[in-house]
């Protein structure tokens, strides 16, 4: 992890949750994070969500990752293709369709963005 990460640099949080809102009572045995990966291709498009635990025989400690996993934007904040993610992801998923969801639908347009454009909507 990149727990030592400055936190100016905003490339380290620790996620929570909370029974009922309650900031008393976190709901949650493991350990979740998001960390900023190096070697990107643009700041912010690469993300390790890690989530770590451990056996009671190890004091509580949270050191063992169990399910972590890496996030890669392939679209930017204007649903332009982020490179080279977003070939890759094309290769990999091949002749499969796909629908992006790029935001909200209060600007007035359609926030849905897909290789097939058309009205077939579910």
């Amino acid at each position: 992890g990149h727990q030592g990460a400055n936190a100016s640099e905003l490339a380290y949080a620790t996620l929570q949750s909370h029974t009922f809102g309650d900031l008393r009572r976190i709901s949650q045995e493991e350990t979740y994070s998001i960390e900023a990966m190096s070697g990107e291709a643009q700041r912010g498009s690469k993300w390790y969500r890690g989530i770590y635990g451990g056996p009671s025989w190890l004091g509580g400690c949270k050191c063992i990752s169990i399910g972590s996993y890496e996030l890669t934007k392939i679209v930017d904040g204007s649903g332009q293709p982020l490179e080279p993610y977003y070939s890759e992801f094309v290769k990999y998923m091949g002749d499969v369709p796909i629908r992006f969801w790029l935001g909200q639908a209060d600007s007035g347009d359609d926030p849905w963005w897909g290789a097939e454009q058309d009205d077939n909507r579910t």
